[in-house]
């Protein structure tokens, strides 16, 4: 595939994400990342019900497609463990497609939970780990 096909298939998985529509991963994602896909998608959007948004930059090289993405959303189920606020929040991120034979093969996915959190006026608490030394 060409890498301009491949950004399309990236970019049709981040509208497909928009539109809430899951069942569109088993055709773009190897089965495996699509049902793992599936799932946290359907957190995301049971907390966000009108989660949307796009890819805004793309860089393509060979069978790697690197996305910059912007989605948005309104807080309206538990996130996080914060329950609902109502707040509008932005999502940012990155993600580096591995597109193989049209279906994207893994995801390198990052964003700033910390910007998030923040969005929706709460703070999060490390716990420490049970093996520490409290010494």
């Amino acid at each position: 595939m060409t890498m301009q096909e491949n950004k399309a298939v990236s970019n049709k998985v981040a509208e497909a994400i928009g539109r809430g529509d899951l069942d569109a991963f088993d055709e773009l994602m190897a089965s495996d990342l699509a049902e793992e896909f599936k799932r946290d998608i359907a957190e995301i959007r049971q907390a966000f019900p009108d989660y949307h948004g796009a890819n805004e930059i793309q860089i393509a090289e060979g069978d790697l497609v690197a996305n910059r993405y912007v989605f948005h959303g309104t807080h309206r189920g538990e996130f996080l463990g914060i329950a609902p606020t109502g707040r509008e929040l932005t999502f940012e991120g990155v993600t580096i497609d591995r597109v193989v034979d049209g279906k994207i093969v893994e995801i390198y996915f990052g964003w700033d939970p910390d910007s998030v959190v923040e969005q929706l006026g709460a703070v999060l608490h490390a716990k420490p780990a049970e093996e520490a030394n409290h010494t």
